[in-house]
């Protein structure tokens, strides 16, 4: 029995790969905050793929989280072969301007519980010679934000310490990949604030993002870019002038 353990398994992106696991053959922990969407999901994925779900309602922004999740799959004396990294939330408003709690625990959630994870689970990997993980970041990872900053750059560490980890361990039968989606048409935009910007008209199916980024992992693609406006987006940013992605991406920031 291995276990794939996926974060911010309740909603968009999450349920997708929770669902792609299951699919595989994966004994699933699933986190999240909402427990009723953690219960409903491990239900569906039983009901239809017979898969074994273990799910933990946490907060990764709370003191000890981590620490707590990394006991509740240890319990389960088994290994974790996949690690997704998916939870996440965006924040769009001026730096200054913008929540502080807010902020600090979006640098938690999408760096250092990004961080902690993978190091915490790499050394059994290694040791077994076998492991996966799938860290998501985003296009946003190629460009500055206006607006949005701190989620901006946060991107820009997923994307730079998953392909820092993908050249380390690629010769010792760990896979690494980092998730570069464009817009994904979820709940990341309401929650952000930005559900009035232009990123919502061009958001592309979780599902079609999900399988993108499974079948990349599995080929060992150290960044996954799926759809023509997430490469288009990653080619110019290797074209233009810094000063011009930043205008750029300020404009596409702001509501309309």
């Amino acid at each position: 029995m291995s276990l794939a353990l996926i974060t911010g398994a309740t909603s968009g992106l999450g349920i997708e790969f929770a669902r792609l696991a299951a699919q595989d053959g994966f004994t699933i922990v699933a986190t999240g905050q909402n427990k009723k969407a953690l219960k409903k999901l491990s239900l569906e994925l039983a009901q239809k793929y017979g898969a074994t779900v273990h799910c933990l309602p946490l907060n990764l922004c709370k003191k000890g989280a981590v620490k707590r999740l990394i006991h509740f799959v240890e319990d389960l004396n088994c290994p974790v072969e996949l690690l997704v990294n998916n939870a996440g939330f965006g924040l769009d408003a001026p730096f200054v301007n913008s929540n502080k709690k807010r902020q600090n625990n979006l640098e938690k959630l999408d760096v250092t519980v990004v961080r902690k994870l993978c190091r915490h689970l790499l050394p059994a990997m290694l040791k077994r010679g076998t492991g996966a993980i799938l860290n998501i970041a985003s296009v946003a990872a190629f460009l500055p934000g206006p607006s949005m900053a701190t989620y901006f750059a946060s991107k820009a560490y997923v994307a730079s310490f998953s392909l820092a980890l993908h050249h380390e361990l690629a010769d010792k039968g760990i896979r690494v990949s980092a998730l570069c989606p464009g817009p994904v048409r979820t709940a990341f935009w309401a929650r952000a604030n930005a559900d009035k910007t232009i990123y919502v008209r061009l958001a592309q199916k979780p599902d079609i993002v999900a399988r993108s980024a499974w079948h990349g992992l599995k080929r060992n693609k150290a960044l996954v870019v799926p759809g023509i406006l997430g490469k288009s987006i990653v080619l110019a940013s290797r074209l233009l002038p810094r000063k011009w992605m930043a205008a750029g991406a300020s404009r596409m920031n702001q509501n309309i």
